[in-house]
């Protein structure tokens, strides 16, 4: 429900968002554009290309996400660090292990400092 993929019985889900000094509940039913726009999430099975390098698929998300272009090599070498794949960095997700692809899914989710982040088993 928090993710609008279902809608609930009854009652409405709401997301805090805060910045500029302002507060604001979006509805996920009425507002799901918006609404998604502050989430990251973190599936539980990977949804990672084989062929792409971690940091191609950050770059990727960023750019969906809408981050600006000047921010994204900073905010992926940061997410690289962050999760210690910086040494994997260039080399196909399809070669990493379990754990590294784990950690690829998540800095996918925090890409943008989203204001919600949800995460579906992460360390499995």
């Amino acid at each position: 429900m928090i993710t609008g993929e279902f809608a609930p019985t009854s009652g409405d889900t709401r997301v805090l968002v805060t910045g500029g000094g302002k507060r604001e509940y979006l509805s996920v039913q009425r507002d799901l554009s918006r609404a998604r726009a502050t989430m990251g999430y973190c599936p539980q099975f990977d949804g990672l290309q084989p062929n792409m390098t971690a940091r191609e698929h950050l770059q990727f998300y960023a750019q969906v996400r809408g981050m600006p272009t000047e921010l994204i090599d900073h905010t992926v070498e940061s997410l690289l660090a962050k999760m210690s794949l910086d040494k994997y960095a260039d080399r196909q997700a399809g070669t990493y292990s379990g754990g590294n692809k784990r950690k690829l899914s998540v800095a996918i989710a925090l890409i943008g400092e989203p204001a919600v982040v949800l995460l579906d088993e992460p360390s499995t």
